[in-house]
């Protein structure tokens, strides 16, 4: 596991493997994946985020109020109907408490891309840290921020001219 959070009835790990979690389909490279843990230590549920290419939970957030856990991370193919932008894209995906995967947005430029770090706020607002591999001129300066609502991103900032809106 790369990553670990606690809620109030389980222990949820995210992180990556080049195998087959039990019950799970995998993509046949690496491929990232939830586990949620009862407080006693038995599995309560695994989903295994595969796609076409290599991904990785590298960090995982929980936002206990509106039963959701966060997962950022980085892919090499396109993620749930996502279209992959370049060599590996970043990855914030939302997955509520009993497993099912609500949403994933992939993003990135055409180098390499991961998402490092995710946190959610009381608000339900989701941040999180970036690398993203640009050239910048000189005397500039990347700034991003991104905030969700309603399980969509609905405003996404960027002094940069490489953003998206999620």
């Amino acid at each position: 596991a790369r990553d670990v959070a606690v809620t109030p009835s389980s222990v949820v790990v995210a992180g990556f493997t080049g195998g087959v979690l039990p019950g799970q389909t995998p993509s046949g490279l690496l491929d990232g994946y939830v586990r949620a843990y009862d407080i006693g230590g038995a599995e309560l549920w695994t989903r295994q985020l595969a796609g076409t290419g290599k991904s990785d939970n590298l960090a995982i957030g929980v936002h206990v109020t509106s039963d959701v856990i966060h997962t950022a991370g980085r892919t090499t193919g396109p993620l749930s109907g996502n279209a992959s932008a370049g060599d590996s894209d970043a990855f914030v995906a939302a997955t509520d408490l009993a497993g099912n995967v609500v949403w994933i947005r992939q993003f990135g430029t055409e180098l390499l891309d991961q998402a490092d770090d995710v946190v959610t706020d009381g608000s339900g607002n989701v941040n999180f840290s970036t690398t993203l591999t640009v050239t910048v001129p000189i005397g500039s300066y990347i700034s991003a921020i991104a905030t969700k609502s309603n399980a969509t991103f609905t405003t996404f900032t960027d002094t940069s001219e490489f953003a998206q809106n999620l």
